[in-house]
């Protein structure tokens, strides 16, 4: 057995699996000793991670999000940014790569969202980083569930009859102060400015 050509089939096979299996990949070279895990972090940063990086971020630039979600590419930051409108308000999100990626997961962080509970937006934060770090999720699987939520959040959320707007465009909450006439939740800000013109 020729040692030159066993040695390419490991690293091709740790490529492989670095590639479709990054959270078992990062398991088992966190359960390796100091040094050889900075051995394996350094041949993989030399050999696999530019790839990896580019090829993740490739797959981003070709799909279609449509018009309501923008994503930005930053290649030279090796971060990704999204941002999904919904009314008059925008959903940010910024996903940052490491240079060791996909050894190294990514960071994911973004500013409250408008509309959205400051606990919840962080239990969202906290799932893509989960899908990201620990269940082999792509970065396009993130940007999926992070739409998702938000559309979830607001599936059946009827406007406020005076700005006709879901989220309100002064306090970026959803309407929740019932009317006890007419039954109809209104943003708490539209239904006071109503009150004082009229």
């Amino acid at each position: 057995c020729d040692p030159t050509s066993a040695a390419n089939a490991l690293a091709w096979l740790f490529g492989r699996t670095l590639q479709c299996f990054p959270a078992t990949a990062r398991s088992w070279v966190r359960s390796q000793t100091r040094g050889i895990a900075k051995n394996i972090e350094d041949f993989v940063n030399s050999n696999f991670s530019q790839q990896s990086l580019q090829a993740e971020l490739d797959h981003l630039v070709r799909h279609d999000f449509g018009s309501d979600m923008d994503v930005k590419v930053r290649r030279q930051h090796n971060e990704v940014q999204a941002i999904y409108r919904v009314d008059e308000a925008k959903f940010e999100l910024l996903i940052k790569l490491p240079p060791s990626f996909p050894l190294n997961p990514p960071e994911v962080s973004g500013d409250s969202a408008p509309g959205v509970p400051e606990k919840q937006w962080r239990a969202w934060k906290l799932s893509l980083r989960n899908l990201l770090c620990q269940r082999n999720g792509a970065l396009l699987d993130a940007l999926k569930r992070f739409r998702k939520n938000i559309d979830n959040r607001f599936d059946g959320v009827e406007p406020c009859p005076i700005c006709y707007s879901v989220i309100g465009p002064v306090n970026q909450a959803v309407p929740n102060t019932k009317c006890k006439t007419c039954k109809q939740k209104f943003h708490s800000g539209c239904l006071h400015k109503w009150f004082q013109s009229s």
